[in-house]
């Protein structure tokens, strides 16, 4: 169910609609944060093989991904910074992470929400302080609170709580991509 909540409030705003986040605070706080507004129309990308990136004009233009190792992500201008949402989905889990770029293009934030088969969800956020990223929050939960112990599978999944993290927007595999796709593909 948190899946498809999210899913949901991931597809609103990527889609552009007037979305405030309100089915999952969490993320709303974080764009807030970085700048976004409501509203912000995104660049979308998406890839199936995890090498090459394309630019699609809308959700309906990207590639089927049902059983492959696919990610998606978009870009929004933030006023002056640039907010980024990628998501993956593997066989039994879902990963969100969100990403906040200054002006300069230097990684300034980023959040990672891991959610294990409905069972538990990880979530970590940090933000920069004195130009070093801190981690401000992180935990594992349930649906309804904060768990105080490690879920039995959680090790599994460890690789997957270590965010990606670019250092700056540059870094971003779709970076170099033109500004607007050429066509529909």
């Amino acid at each position: 169910m948190r899946n498809a909540i999210r899913f949901g409030a991931l597809l609103a705003m990527m889609l552009g609609a007037v979305f405030t986040f309100a089915q999952y605070p969490p993320q709303q706080a974080f764009a807030a944060r970085c700048g976004k507004k409501p509203d912000a129309r995104p660049r979308l990308f998406a890839t199936t093989n995890g090498k090459r990136w394309e630019e699609y004009l809308t959700l309906e233009d990207e590639p089927d991904t049902k059983g492959g190792a696919a990610q998606t992500a978009a870009l929004f201008d933030a006023g002056a910074n640039r907010y980024v949402v990628t998501q993956s989905e593997g066989p039994d889990y879902w990963l969100v992470r969100d990403y906040c770029f200054a002006p300069d293009g230097k990684l300034i934030g980023w959040r990672t929400d891991l959610d294990r088969d409905e069972s538990w969800t990880y979530v970590a956020v940090a933000w920069s302080s004195e130009g070093v990223l801190k981690v401000e929050s992180e935990g594992y939960y349930d649906i309804e609170k904060k768990l105080n112990d490690l879920p039995a599978d959680a090790a599994q999944f460890k690789a997957l709580t270590a965010p990606k993290l670019y250092d700056s927007f540059q870094e971003l595999p779709f970076a170099d991509l033109p500004k607007e796709p050429e066509s529909s593909k």
